[in-house]
């Protein structure tokens, strides 16, 4: 699973979405509200340019068989 999300100068998230789903929608939906639920984020050192700091990021759940 990857999802790519968008944050502003203060680590605020402003977007986030499922670039790659696991293939189970309430895994998909987790992954989406950890997104929401990690904000704020840290800064990013003011030496960096822009207003807006774009990633793309793995998130790998592991379920007990």
């Amino acid at each position: 699973m990857q999802v790519r999300f968008v944050l502003d100068r203060a680590g605020m998230l402003l977007e986030g979405a499922i670039v790659r789903g696991s293939g189970h929608a309430v895994l998909d939906e987790e992954a989406e509200a950890r997104l929401r639920r990690a904000s704020p984020y840290p800064r990013p050192p003011a030496e960096l340019p822009g207003e807006r700091r774009k990633f793309t990021a793995p998130i790998k759940f592991i379920l007990p068989v």
